[in-house]
């Protein structure tokens, strides 16, 4: 049997004019997000060709990708209470249900910079230490990442984010921030430096 704390009505449509299917619908099970996402999207895509990260932080939740060659996993939507999501719409709805309007910045924060990995920058890889690619003579500035309260109930949070490389002998690293305000929308989000290491 299913936690109950994991299922949700979904009601996905299929296109103008199409029968709405509904199931009940765990966001653990690869099997079930797949038939939702093929539904949605009027797909037929295969298991094996989407990916699927839940974290037990984020009850309800589900990212869900779709394997891109030479690239890995993409971001396809986020999958929010049995509601298909771009991510930017996401982050309202995944914080409030986490607290958000209670926590003080300090809380907010914490929560930023989790959601900042698991969400909004999902299936990148992100750089939390220094490392050697930092340690070079060329190498930018590095800071870990951080979120910062903005003095208006928003949260900013910065790190450097790591880009698929595909099959080129390099690795780049990217500065990203992305900002969130105090009903915690997804207000902004900048590429602000970038760095490319070459083996």
């Amino acid at each position: 049997m299913r936690p109950l704390n994991l299922i949700v009505a979904a009601l996905f449509c299929v296109g103008p004019g199409a029968a709405d299917v509904a199931w009940a619908l765990d966001v653990t099970d690869k099997a079930d997000v797949v038939e939702a996402l093929n539904a949605h999207r009027g797909w037929d895509i295969a298991a094996e060709d989407v990916c699927l990260t839940t974290d037990p932080d984020f009850p309800d939740v589900a990212v869900v990708g779709v394997f891109a060659d030479d690239r890995g996993c993409m971001l396809e939507a986020i999958l929010v209470d049995g509601s298909w999501l771009a991510v930017e719409q996401a982050s309202q709805p995944v914080l409030a249900a986490r607290g958000w309007p209670d926590l003080d910045d300090r809380g907010r924060e914490a929560l930023a910079l989790a959601w900042a990995e698991f969400g909004v920058f999902a299936y990148y890889g992100i750089a939390w230490e220094r490392g050697d690619a930092f340690a070079r003579a060329d190498a930018p500035a590095y800071s870990p990442p951080s979120a910062h309260a903005d003095g208006a109930g928003g949260v900013v949070v910065t790190l450097w984010r790591i880009e698929p490389q595909g099959s080129l002998p390099q690795t780049e690293y990217a500065l990203w921030q992305v900002a969130f305000d105090g009903d915690g929308r997804q207000t902004g989000t900048e590429r602000l430096d970038g760095y490319v290491v070459v083996y």
